[in-house]
């Protein structure tokens, strides 16, 4: 890896790291992770606390969007927990956001969410998000 490609890489890493928040940050910087590593694994260790689930993936999807390469600011997680049986959409959704509360102030700017109760785990299909129109691109 070439010198200007690490400085490309501390300089992604640091922008992310100042969204993040106290606790979180301090994790981060003794992390041997890349930024967008860290964030992943935080959103996938907060939602698996919180939530318990069967099943979870965490999918980055900032690529597909107008932002710095590196970054975790597009997430996409797919979930199946007993803890949405019984509960609307509008419940599952809440509860994902609470438990990424921090998160979604900092690093990431647009979560989608797909949340199953296991009883719904024959409806799960691979889904994308729509096109980014964000940026330039309008």
């Amino acid at each position: 890896m070439s010198n200007l490609m690490k400085i490309r890489g501390f300089i992604l890493n640091t922008r992310v790291l100042s969204r993040l928040s106290g606790t979180v940050k301090n994790q981060a910087l003794y992390s041997s992770q890349t930024a967008e590593e860290f964030v992943e694994n935080v959103v996938k260790r907060k939602l698996e606390n919180a939530l318990q689930p069967e099943y979870i993936e965490v999918i980055n999807e900032s690529a597909r969007h107008n932002v710095p390469r590196g970054s975790a600011s597009h997430i996409r997680v797919i979930l199946v927990s007993p803890m949405f049986n019984n509960k609307n959409l509008v419940q599952r959704h809440r509860l994902v956001n609470t438990a990424l509360k921090e998160e979604l102030k900092g690093p990431i700017h647009a979560l989608s969410i797909d949340a199953y109760a296991p009883t719904e785990v024959e409806k799960i299909e691979k889904k994308e998000s729509p096109p980014c129109l964000g940026g330039s691109k309008k």
